[in-house]
């Protein structure tokens, strides 16, 4: 683990990988324990790739 590793930062991957592997906001929020969902938004990493992917299932 390097100096830059931090809890935070591990949360944050953990978080991302399961966004990605298409688990929702909401099991995102419970896992995290955050009772409030405008806190999950920081956790909340989504590539520009995952953008326009999304925007392209609406058009």
């Amino acid at each position: 683990m390097s100096k830059s590793d931090t809890s935070h930062s591990g949360r944050r991957t953990m978080v991302s990988r399961l966004l990605a592997q298409g688990h929702s906001v909401d099991t995102l929020q419970l896992l995290l324990g955050h009772s409030e969902l405008n806190h999950v938004k920081p956790y909340l990493d989504v590539s520009r790739e995952k953008l326009i992917e999304a925007f392209a299932t609406v058009i």
